[in-house]
């Protein structure tokens, strides 16, 4: 299991740095509903990404889908909870660009 958590660190650290985004912690907890989650803070600035390893069907997926709420957030201050328009045109980058890419290989997620 610890591979898996390191390739899953490892693979949102590259995307990240493709992105030109400042890293924020992954913790591997117990998260509802879809097993992936942002954490942000008051003033909207994002805390850590929480993923459920028991829960989340599609780690790749959830990694983009919780990329894509950190850019809206840093970027405009809006954590885009009801999905709107700007949240699915970079989440729709996001999976352009990434889903099922070479770093899917290369982290075997």
């Amino acid at each position: 299991m610890k591979s898996k958590i390191e390739n899953i660190k490892n693979y949102y650290l590259e995307v990240c740095k493709k992105e030109k985004l400042n890293p924020i912690p992954i913790k591997f907890c117990s998260v509802s509903k879809g097993g992936a989650c942002l954490q942000y803070s008051n003033s909207m600035k994002p805390l850590n990404i929480q993923i459920d390893l028991n829960r989340c069907v599609d780690i790749e997926y959830a990694l983009l889908h919780e990329i894509s709420h950190q850019i809206l957030l840093e970027k405009k201050k809006d954590p885009a909870l009801r999905h709107n328009a700007a949240f699915r045109k970079i989440e729709n980058q996001m999976n352009d660009k990434y889903m099922y890419s070479d770093l899917t290989f290369k982290y075997r997620l």
